[in-house]
C-alpha cells in the first residue's frame, strides 16, 4: 500500500517504543543462529543486528533503521537492496490506516575479545569467497541465482544446502560435446568440520571417464579450503592431480602454536582495501603433510590485491531452455600471488578473481619466460591463447614484458542443477582431517 511520504515518516516515528526491543531481541537471537552456522574460529562472539524497516510511500520506499531498542534513523532503500548480507526474515507489521511495514534483519558483525573492532571485515570476506543461495520468504533454499532479477534474499550457501546451480568453467571454443557443461565444476560454500567453519573451494572434473557430482580419486579431483584468521584470507590447503593434498603452513606456527596463527600462509586478502588501489604484503609459507605440521623455514611470496567492479560474461545453462550469455559488472577482489619476495624477481604468478555472492570465479597462472625453469612452457602459452577458454578481462594482463599466461579457468558457466545433490556429496576425503562434519553432513 502507498501512502505520502509525510505519513511514512510519521508511520515510522509513532513505532511503539514497547516493540522495538522486542523487534531488536528477535533480530539478535536470529542472527546468533546464522552466526552458529558461520561462525569462524573460536572465542567468546557477539552479535549485534541493525533492523530495517521499510515504508512504500507514494514516490518511494522509505527505510526506518533500529539499530538499538528505540533508536531510529534514515536511509534510502538502495542499501538494502545492495546488501550482501541480507538475512531471509520478512515480518508484516499491520498499522490499519496507515500501510504495512516489512522488517529485514539485514546486518550482523562479528566480536571476539581479540579483536572487537574488525570484525565487521570478516563478514564480508565470505560474500567474497562463497556463492549465495536465494532464498524465499521463509529462509528456505529457492531456485535461482545470484544474478537473477528475483534473487533479492540470499544467504552464503553451505556445503549440506541443496544446490540449484555449480559453476562450470568455459570449454576450448571449438570443442561442441562440452558447450553445455565444460570440464570442472566449482562450488564455494561454507562446511563445518571439527567445529568450525572453513571455506570450500571445489574442483570437479566432468569430462569422461570422470563425472561431476563425486569424488573421482586420482583423477586430478580436488579443491581447496580457505579460512579468515588475523584479518587475512588465507588458503591452508589444495588437492590436484600434480601433487595431490597439500598443506600450506605459516610461521605463525612456531610464534604462537597453541591458536591459528599457523593458517595464515598463502594469502589472498586482508581487511584493509580500497577501491581503485592495490594493497600487498609479502606472505610466508611452506608445505606440510597435515594441518598440525609445522616446517622449519617458509618461503616468500609477494601478494597484490584489489577489489573494483568488472564486467564479467556468464553462459546460463537450463536443461529446458537454449544457452544465454549475459553480461553483468560485478564486485570483484583480484588477488596475485608471486613465487617470489617481489613482481620483478618472481618466476610465476596466480592470478584469483573473488565476486560478491559468487565466490571464486577464475584462476590464471603466468609464468615469467625470463626466469621460468619449467619446461614446455611456450607450448602451453600458445595452447591456452587459442582455446578461448578465458574471456578477456579487466587486470588479466602480463605483470611485465616477459610474461605470459600458461593456464587459465573461468567458472563462469551457471548450470541448472536438479534439486537432489548438495556439495557434501562430493564426499572429498581429504576434508577428514580437519575433524568430524557437522551433524548430518558427510
Amino acid at each position: 500500500m502507498r501512502v505520502p511520504l509525510s505519513q511514512a515518516r510519521i508511520a515510522v516515528d509513532l513505532v511503539p517504543q514497547t516493540i522495538a526491543p522486542m523487534l531488536y531481541a528477535f533480530g539478535t537471537i536470529a542472527l546468533a543462529e546464522r552466526e552458529r552456522r558461520q561462525r569462524l574460529g573460536s572465542g567468546s562472539i557477539k552479535v549485534r543486528a541493525a533492523i530495517y524497516i521499510r515504508v512504500s510511500t507514494d514516490t518511494e520506499d522509505h527505510w526506518a533503521i533500529v539499530q538499538s531498542p528505540g533508536t531510529f534513523r534514515s536511509a534510502p532503500a538502495g542499501m538494502c537492496a545492495q546488501e550482501g548480507q541480507q538475512l531471509p526474515i520478512t515480518i508484516k507489521i499491520g498499522t490499519p490506516g496507515w500501510c504495512s511495514f516489512a522488517l529485514l534483519i539485514v546486518g550482523v558483525t562479528f566480536a571476539t575479545p581479540s579483536d572487537a573492532a574488525d570484525k565487521r571485515a570478516e563478514d564480508d570476506f565470505l560474500n567474497y569467497l562463497t556463492q549465495s543461495v536465494c532464498v524465499d520468504a521463509l529462509g528456505r533454499p529457492m531456485r535461482g541465482t545470484p544474478l537473477d532479477a528475483g534473487c533479492r534474499a540470499r544467504r552464503s550457501q553451505i556445503a549440506s544446502d541443496l544446490a540449484y546451480y555449480r559453476k562450470h568453467d568455459w570449454p576450448n571454443i571449438n570443442d561442441v560435446e562440452r558447450t553445455r557443461f565444460g570440464y570442472q565444476a566449482s562450488d564455494s560454500v561454507l562446511a563445518e568440520r571439527g567445529g568450525r567453519s572453513w571455506i570450500l573451494q571445489t574442483l570437479d572434473f566432468g569430462n569422461p571417464p570422470r563425472i561431476f557430482g563425486k569424488f573421482d580419486a586420482g583423477q586430478g579431483d580436488g579443491g581447496q579450503v580457505l579460512t579468515i584468521v588475523d584479518g587475512w584470507a588465507s588458503a591452508i590447503m589444495t588437492e590436484d592431480g600434480g601433487a595431490g593434498v597439500q598443506w600450506f603452513i605459516g610461521p605463525g606456527c612456531q610464534t604462537a602454536p597453541k591458536n591459528d596463527a599457523g593458517l595464515a600462509s598463502w594469502i589472498f586478502f586482508g581487511q584493509v582495501m580500497r577501491s581503485g588501489d592495490w594493497r600487498s604484503v609479502v606472505a610466508r609459507l611452506n608445505r606440510a603433510t597435515s594441518p598440525t605440521g609445522c616446517p622449519t623455514h617458509f618461503n616468500t611470496a609477494y601478494t597484490r590485491y584489489r577489489s573494483d567492479l568488472i564486467d564479467l560474461e556468464f553462459r546460463l545453462i537450463s536443461p529446458t531452455k537454449d544457452a544465454q550469455i549475459i553480461s553483468r559488472k560485478l564486485d570483484v577482489i583480484v588477488s596475485e600471488h608471486y613465487a617470489g619476495d617481489d613482481m620483478v624477481h618472481a618466476d610465476h604468478l596466480e592470478r584469483f578473481y573473488f565476486a560478491r555472492d559468487l565466490g571464486l570465479l577464475r584462476w590464471e597462472r603466468w609464468e615469467n619466460f625470463a626466469i621460468s625453469q619449467q619446461p614446455d612452457i611456450g607450448r602451453m602459452a600458445n595452447l591456452i591463447a587459442s582455446s578461448g577458454r578465458c574471456r578477456p578481462v579487466r587486470y588479466s594482463e602480463p605483470p611485465g614484458q616477459s610474461w605470459q599466461m600458461i593456464d587459465c579457468r573461468s567458472w563462469t558457466m551457471l548450470v541448472e542443477q536438479p534439486a537432489n545433490w548438495s556439495v557434501d556429496m562430493y564426499r572429498w576425503r581429504a576434508l577428514d582431517a580437519l575433524g568430524p562434519a557437522a551433524k548430518g553432513g558427510d
